[in-house]
C-alpha cells in the first residue's frame, strides 16, 4: 500500500497538469500569439506618442516634432515589422558583440571558443526566421515539459510505495 494517502493524487494531479500544459506548449502556435502581442504593444505606443507629436505640430518646435516622430516610427515598425525586426535584431547583435569581444580581447583564440556559441546562434536567428524559432523553442519546451511530468509522476509513484 501507499504511506501517504494524499500523496498520489497530488502526483497523479501535477503529472496530468504536467503533460496538458506541454500538451499545450505543442499545440499552440506562439509566434501568432507574439505577433498579436507586439501589434498591441505597438498601438499603444502610437497612442501614447500621439499627442505630443501633435503639439509639436501646432508649437512649431522642430526639436519636439523630431524627438515625438522617433517613438511613432518605432510603433509603426511594431505594428507591421515587428517578428522579422526583433529577430534580425537580435541575430545582428549576436553576432557583431561576439566579434568585439573577441577583437578585443587580448586571447583571441580563448575568447573565439567561448564566443563561437554566441555566434552560431545570432547565424541560426538570421537563417531561420522568426516564426520558425519561436515555434520550435515552445516546441522543445512542450517536449521536455511532457518528459519531465511523466518522470517525476513515476518516480514520486514509486517512492510513495510501501516495501
Amino acid at each position: 500500500m501507499y504511506r501517504n494517502n494524499n500523496t498520489l493524487p497530488f502526483l497523479l494531479t501535477c503529472g496530468i497538469l504536467g503533460v496538458l500544459l506541454g500538451v499545450l506548449l505543442l499545440i499552440i502556435d506562439f509566434s501568432k500569439i507574439l505577433s498579436l502581442l507586439f501589434i498591441i504593444i505597438g498601438v499603444f505606443i502610437l497612442i501614447a506618442n500621439l499627442p505630443a507629436f501633435i503639439y509639436s505640430l501646432t508649437s512649431g518646435q522642430i526639436g519636439g516634432i523630431i524627438s515625438s516622430l522617433f517613438p511613432i516610427l518605432a510603433g509603426i515598425v511594431m505594428i507591421f515589422w515587428h517578428n522579422s525586426l526583433l529577430f534580425y535584431i537580435l541575430g545582428i547583435y549576436l553576432i557583431i558583440l561576439p566579434l568585439l569581444r573577441i577583437l578585443l580581447a587580448r586571447n583571441k583564440s580563448a575568447h573565439f571558443r567561448i564566443e563561437l556559441p554566441r555566434i552560431i546562434i545570432g547565424i541560426l536567428l538570421l537563417i531561420i526566421g522568426p516564426g520558425t524559432a519561436v515555434n520550435a523553442l515552445f516546441d522543445v519546451a512542450g517536449y521536455v515539459v511532457i518528459a519531465l511530468s511523466i518522470l517525476f509522476t513515476v518516480i514520486g509513484i514509486y517512492k510513495t510505495r510501501r516495501f
